[in-house]
């Protein structure tokens, strides 16, 4: 297998959060922080392939702390999609229905708790509904759902994207309580009638919030598309990087089509040339990149650093 130095500096903190896991609340966030900040969105479904690049020991222990914490991500995901079903007026009895014995077999993990929203679910179905009126066949519903038996420990597990038996206990879940509901996607850069927001904080792209900071639209303009390039850097490595893995285990820079990643690199630091200078954009720096105006110093430099290393000569020049 090739040098992974790279792949495993881009997993390193997301492996370190994972051999933390403890069955608790707490844990479960900083995985889900760190992945979706190092793996992008869709980081659940690319996870467990990192964990090849490590050796057996390590990868072992990680391989059963992150089943752990999947099978409790996945309960956690059900009370949020209950909660949001039960108490949104615009869901159907129909779209209810569609989703009852998934979230049954989840649900159970949070004990009384769990019963209590899968009887609100069946009350917003209608008072005609019963388990059998699934079009599940009797007796295959725990094969095809991960609706699993009251009497049966096991509890549905995510791994690798499917549903299988997992040895967890549901005693960490059932004295917890998720006390959150379901957001949109805060994370891209959306533009609304009510103007555009970036990680659910509002920009207004106008001639008076330009003047307000005496910067130019054309200034704002950059800064607005470092942000979503960064972001979208980052889900590219992430994705990249899970293909790299497949592949054997490949450096990034030897991955076939790295080129568009060079291309990329190149677009961001041109762009955040054109503003690491203005003194003007510190506040907006503070206020909408992690880390401020001194993580994105040191995130521009980095870029500078990985595309004067991998870069073709012709590019350099250019």
């Amino acid at each position: 297998m090739n040098d992974n130095a790279e792949l495993k500096e881009l997993f390193d903190p997301v492996l370190e959060a994972i051999l933390k896991y403890e069955n608790d609340y707490d844990s479960i966030t900083a995985i889900r922080e760190i992945a979706e900040d190092r793996l992008g969105k869709n980081w659940r479904d690319v996870i467990a392939e990192y964990l090849v690049i490590y050796d057996d020991e390590v990868r072992e222990n990680a391989e059963a702390k992150l089943n752990q914490a999947m099978d409790y991500d996945g309960a956690l995901l059900a009370w949020d999609e209950a909660n949001y079903l039960i108490g949104e007026e615009t869901v159907t009895p129909d779209q209810v229905r569609e989703r009852y014995h998934d979230l049954k077999g989840w649900l159970q993990y949070f004990g009384d708790d769990g019963k209590d929203l899968v009887e609100k679910l069946r009350e917003k179905i209608g008072n005609d509904f019963s388990d059998d009126d699934d079009d599940v066949p009797d007796g295959d519903a725990d094969e095809e759902t991960g609706d699993a038996e009251e009497d049966d420990d096991s509890s549905p597990a995510l791994k690798g994207g499917q549903f299988s038996s997992s040895d967890s206990e549901v005693s960490p879940f059932s004295e917890q309580k998720a006390n959150f509901s379901v957001k949109n996607d805060t994370n891209e850069f959306l533009d609304t009638a009510e103007g555009v927001r970036y990680k659910g904080k509002p920009i207004k792209l106008d001639d008076s919030f330009a003047e307000e900071y005496g910067i130019s639209k054309e200034v704002l303009w950059d800064f607005n598309a470092f942000l979503i390039l960064n972001d979208y850097y980052d889900q590219t490595i992430s994705r990249i990087g899970a293909r790299c893995v497949r592949m054997g285990g490949l450096a990034l820079n030897e991955y076939p089509y790295y080129g568009y990643v060079l291309d990329l690199l190149d677009e961001i630091i041109t762009i955040g040339s054109n503003i690491e200078n203005e003194e003007k954009l510190v506040p907006l720096f503070e206020k909408y990149f992690k880390g401020g105006y001194i993580e994105f110093k040191k995130v521009l430099k980095n870029y500078r650093k990985e595309f004067e290393e991998d870069a073709p000569p012709e590019m350099m020049a250019d």
